[in-house]
């Protein structure tokens, strides 16, 4: 059995209009429920992106932290080899059901209508033995590599910017992953097979400022490190989110038996 610092982790990605944000907020805990009745699926946390167009002298993000997509939902699987049948099942069948009209108001993401990616684990510092780090926010990136490019760059994301994450203040775990891309490629699988095909997530402390983090000479420093990748990649995206809603499967369970 996995440790939980090591279960592999759906991530979707979404652009939710200002209209719709309380309502989808609002709906993803019932959302997240229907999927955790399922014992492969440990827990399920959506987080907030956060964006700011001001100069990073007055205190905006840098601009490789302000892209697409507002919302960043993470489910996070007990094992890899159980992944395939559970989206085969009707719980995700009816949970992408009961969020259809929600996602066809959806605008693209990086050029596709879904962006989902399932991740496994490649290396962690600091495990903490839980699914999620506590309430802290995230920083998050995330990488398309091609297969001549991948030996150099899985020696600099597992190495240096994975050790130089985990040094930068408030950082309480950091993790690197690949993703998994051996799902069929047909409806409903097909929705995980998204851009972005390494990435790398650090766990905040509660109470950290990521903003305030990622203007700092450390943050500038640890995301100056990934320029060079930004010039040789097809795809690279950042996130820098605030947690939103987080379930586990025990408290999906008690509110379900009530």
């Amino acid at each position: 059995m996995l440790a939980p610092d090591e279960r592999p982790l759906l991530v979707c990605r979404l652009e939710c209009p200002p209209r719709m944000q309380a309502d989808v907020d609002a709906w993803m805990p019932k959302h997240f429920d229907d999927s955790l009745m399922d014992p492969i699926v440990t827990s399920a946390h959506s987080f907030r992106v956060l964006r700011d167009f001001r100069p990073v002298s007055a205190g905006g993000l840098p601009a490789a932290f302000n892209g697409h997509g507002n919302r960043f939902i993470v489910y996070v699987y007990a094992n890899v080899e159980g992944i395939i049948p559970f989206i085969d099942g009707p719980d995700v069948r009816g949970a992408i059901r009961d969020g259809e009209e929600r996602e066809g108001q959806y605008p693209p993401l990086d050029e596709e209508r879904f962006n989902g990616v399932v991740y496994t684990v490649r290396r962690v510092i600091r495990p903490c033995g839980a699914d999620l780090a506590g309430a802290g926010p995230i920083l998050v990136q995330r990488f398309e590599v091609d297969d001549a490019e991948a030996p150099a760059f899985d020696a600099w994301l597992d190495g240096v910017a994975l050790t130089e994450g985990a040094a930068l203040p408030g950082v309480v775990r950091a993790r690197t992953f690949s993703a998994y891309r051996e799902m069929p490629r047909r409806f409903p699988h097909d929705r995980y097979l998204g851009k972005g095909n390494r990435m790398i997530l650090l766990d905040l402390a509660e109470g950290t400022d990521a903003a305030a983090l990622l203007r700092s000479d450390a943050g500038r420093a640890w995301l100056a490190a990934a320029a060079p990748w930004d010039l040789r990649l097809p795809y690279v995206r950042r996130e820098a989110g605030e947690l939103l809603t987080s379930r586990t499967r025990a408290e999906a369970l008690e509110a379900r038996n009530g």
